[in-house]
């Protein structure tokens, strides 16, 4: 029972009205900025995909009839819709192709967003709720904790405070508790009514979840961590000095740092040269595969075959030029594919020792925002350019001469990886925020055990 009181104290220690009306006003105009900024770049991009593929769409089934082949060099538009959670957390989507052209003979990124391109945003970051949470949240949530027993310290009650009760490190954790508590109110409370002013964006509930119970976490982490740094301080500015220094070590300089030496370590390789070579590959092999064509032309091994084979040759001759032609794109794109990577595999590397580099990574798995979704939407854009090639060749390889059911080819849609799958992917930074909450909430328990810490 004990326990409960003093969670209910420390609660409404929290909630003096004067400081949690300032910290509900500065949070929610976070919030609200933050979510308005979002919700207007996803209209902006849903708007720009959906015009874009319905176009193309229209384009695609005006065609007059035409051989199978033919219709093969229409350049398809694949898009790839925001994420789940896009206007929450911006992520690494602004920096990826949204669109992919397709034809018979190659796959073209085409950009299809703003995001990342502005000076102040290329500066600090995308201003977006997840970095709200992530930056001003861990900020609040440390310097809430610095003041658990500093304020009581520095008001001489917390040696009595101690001996009323059973067990300090249990007082510790209660007190702790409803500071926590409060918190997460003040932030439901200012969410919510951003989200109303927003315009009451629509959020799919199950990743919606998982987000909010990723942002608890990390939230409690920095709490207790901003305790910690505080334990000993005789003062509460003395307790927010500390809690701050720690703040500005883990969320500014540690994540900026490690993203500037790796860059300047192995600057981003220019491509210019590269996509000159492949141009100049491609010509030579489609004049590659016209002297294949017509040595079998001479060799009388063309003899009754369709326009199609006539023109193009037959598969074999086929699958040799497009094996060639995706070697020569790939080893177009494997510069910069191969620095992505490793700066990719470089940054995770350094990113536990950053709580906002993990929950950035983990917000932005849930949200549909990071590298592997855009992978995962190149994947199926290539397993549906396969199909779509393999039907029209097809039916050129069996003479048919026309071809006019283009309504029959299905549109391209990008099937979204589960909730499960997304916290699977980010495990390790799950689990390194959960520990980080129940190692610091061990060690300062562990240090705070007796009434000679009230003196």
């Amino acid at each position: 029972m004990w326990w409960v009181m003093v969670v209910r104290w420390s609660w409404l220690e929290a909630m003096r009205p004067a400081r949690s009306l300032t910290l509900a006003l500065a949070f929610g105009l976070c919030l609200y900025g933050a979510m308005s900024w979002g919700t207007a770049r996803v209209a902006e991009e849903q708007a720009a995909i959906a015009a874009a593929a319905e176009e193309n769409r229209r384009q695609w089934l005006a065609q007059p009839p035409q051989s199978p082949h033919a219709a093969a060099h229409f350049p398809v538009l694949l898009a790839a819709p925001p994420g789940p959670l896009a206007a929450l957390v911006a992520g690494a989507a602004g920096s990826l192709p949204t669109f992919l052209y397709t034809d018979a003979h190659r796959v073209q990124a085409a950009r299809g967003s703003r995001v990342g391109e502005g000076p102040l945003e290329a500066l600090l970051g995308p201003f977006d709720v997840g970095a709200v949470v992530g930056v001003v949240g861990s900020l609040v949530a440390a310097l809430v904790g610095a003041e658990v027993v500093a304020a009581e310290r520095a008001r001489g009650t917390l040696r009595q405070l101690l001996i009323a009760v059973p067990s300090p490190p249990g007082w510790l954790a209660a007190a702790a508790t409803g500071r926590l508590l409060a918190l997460w109110a003040i932030t439901a409370g200012a969410a919510a009514v951003a989200w109303l002013a927003a315009g009451r964006p629509g959020l799919p509930l199950v990743p919606l979840g998982a987000w909010l119970g990723l942002s608890a976490s990390y939230m409690a982490a920095w709490l207790w961590l901003g305790l910690l740094t505080a334990l000993r301080a005789s003062r509460p500015a003395t307790g927010a000095l500390g809690a701050l220094a720690v703040w500005i070590a883990l969320v500014v300089v540690l994540p900026r740092g490690v993203v500037t030496l790796l860059e300047l370590d192995a600057p981003y390789p220019d491509g210019a040269l590269a996509r000159a070579s492949l141009r100049v590959e491609e010509v030579a092999l489609r004049q590659r595969q016209g002297r294949m064509v017509e040595a079998l032309r001479v060799r009388g091994e063309l003899a009754g075959a369709t326009g199609f084979v006539a023109t193009e040759g037959p598969a074999a001759v086929r699958d040799v030029i497009d094996a060639a032609a995706d070697q020569a794109r790939r080893r177009e794109e494997a510069g910069q594919r191969a620095w992505l990577e490793t700066q990719a595999r470089r940054q995770l590397g350094w990113a536990w020792l950053s709580p906002v580099s993990l929950y950035v990574a983990a917000a932005s798995a849930l949200a549909g925002t990071d590298t592997a979704r855009h992978a995962r939407f190149e994947r199926q854009a290539a397993g549906w350019r396969r199909a779509f090639l393999a039907r029209l060749n097809g039916l050129e390889e069996q003479g048919q001469d026309t071809f006019s059911a283009y309504g029959a080819i299905p549109a391209f849609s990008l099937q979204e990886a589960s909730t499960r799958a997304a916290i699977a992917s980010q495990a390790l930074a799950w689990g390194l925020l959960m520990l980080l909450w129940v190692g610091s909430m061990a060690v300062a328990m562990g240090r705070f055990g007796g009434v000679d810490d009230g003196a």
